[in-house]
């Protein structure tokens, strides 16, 4: 590798002339500017020059082809899923599943044709109802067809799975590098934010639902890899999907999805490209929007209730809030450091009473828009609830008519 370098470098450096360059066992292979947004076409023989570092190359995390997903019908013992298309040597290959038991599965990957070493990346399971993994092998023995079945173990039940192939990762060791898993019982799946060590990462999530199917949605900057994938006459596991987000830089993101509440598990890990130790300043400008740096949102259209919500199940910082209230009543916005949604009643983690300015009159609307440019710290997680009082055990149903948003990461 180190004379590839080198190679490159005096040419760019020196000759300016045409270089061709070789993977060492198959020949010429493609080259393309580093500036150049990674496509499906991208193998892993690609080698991508960077018009702005002296021609280093720049191994560019790409999907090698589309993602996969499938689904049991009946409680089952093992799931099979086909790419595609035939995976390439030295690709990455990712298998995210959910399935409805516990078994803690420690070798549940089988595959046709040439075998390699698959390693687990990360698990989490929901009590004893139903449990999510996901498993990768990195520099794949061979260009081919591939199947791939999971085989969880324990009783039969429902299995779902999405398989990935990627370019452009680790080859010689895990490219695994941060994982993160969370489960629990609400309308949000979410785990506590997640960053690569390093820019050009992608981060794959599982989502799997239990007690009833439903309709998954992917947090803000996530992409619905799987599609929705509600087993046929469900056993354990009811709702699955996958999803995955691309990381050009090492900001935190929040992996998060949303549903009518059931049971929930939720896992994702990192994996990122090789990387190159170099002197002086860098920087790599964004090839997409920078979701990540933004303030999510959670939301409120007041019921005659008490309004408890959980926004974020771990440590997090308030940005600001807008509420807009058409009522001509003042209700109450209490602030809870809580990790889950908070006990209206009760003063346990209870931080402040923010009142909501009613409206003028019938037709109006009144309200309040608050700013915190530093960010307020919540160490255990944020939630609230809004009420007709402001006490901190305040428990009146306010009305409807009130619709407001707190920002937060």
């Amino acid at each position: 590798m180190r004379k590839l370098i080198l190679l490159v470098l005096c040419a760019t450096a020196w000759a300016q002339q045409p270089v061709a360059v070789t993977d060492g066992t198959n020949g010429n292979v493609a080259v393309k500017p580093a500036n150049t947004q990674p496509a499906l076409a991208d193998k892993s023989q690609v080698i991508t020059l960077s018009p702005n570092n002296g021609g280093l190359p720049v191994n560019l995390v790409a999907q090698a082809q589309a993602a996969v997903a499938c689904k049991s019908s009946g409680s089952v013992s093992s799931l099979a899923c086909s790419y595609g298309s035939n995976i390439t040597k030295g690709n990455t290959l990712i298998v995210a599943f959910c399935n409805g038991n516990t078994n803690a599965p420690t070798g549940p990957i089988s595959e046709t044709n040439t075998a390699n070493t698959w390693v687990k990346a990360t698990h989490a399971a929901n009590g004893s109802a139903f449990e999510c993994d996901i498993w990768f092998a990195v520099n794949a023995s061979a260009s081919e067809a591939k199947q791939i079945t999971v085989t969880p173990g324990g009783s039969n039940a429902s299995i779902a799975m999405t398989v990935y192939e990627y370019s452009g990762m680790l080859q010689w060791a895990p490219g695994v590098d941060i994982t993160s898993s969370n489960t629990g019982s609400s309308t949000t799946a979410q785990t506590q934010d997640v960053a690569s060590d390093a820019s050009n990462a992608v981060i794959i999530g599982a989502v799997g639902v239990g007690t009833g199917a439903q309709t998954i949605t992917p947090g803000t900057g996530w992409t619905n890899d799987s599609g929705q994938q509600n087993p046929t006459t469900p056993a354990g596991l009811f709702s699955f999907i996958s999803m995955s987000q691309l990381l050009d830089d090492a900001d935190a993101v929040t992996p998060s999805a949303t549903f009518t509440s059931e049971p929930w598990a939720l896992v994702t890990a990192v994996f990122h490209s090789a990387s190159l130790p170099i002197a002086g300043s860098v920087r790599v400008p964004g090839t997409t929007p920078r979701t990540t740096d933004s303030a999510q949102r959670c939301t409120l259209v007041s019921a005659a209730s008490t309004n408890a919500t959980n926004c974020k199940a771990f440590p997090g910082n308030v940005y600001g809030f807008r509420f807009v209230n058409t009522t001509t009543t003042i209700y109450y916005l209490r602030l809870y450091n809580l990790a889950a949604a908070p006990t209206c009643s009760s003063s346990t983690g209870f931080v402040e009473s923010i009142p909501i300015p009613p409206a003028g009159a019938s037709g109006q609307a009144g309200g309040i828009v608050s700013m915190e440019p530093m960010g307020e710290a919540y160490s255990t997680g944020i939630g609230f609830c809004f009420t007709g009082g402001s006490s901190s055990t305040d428990n009146t149903n306010a009305a409807i008519g009130v619709f407001g948003t707190i920002l937060y990461r």
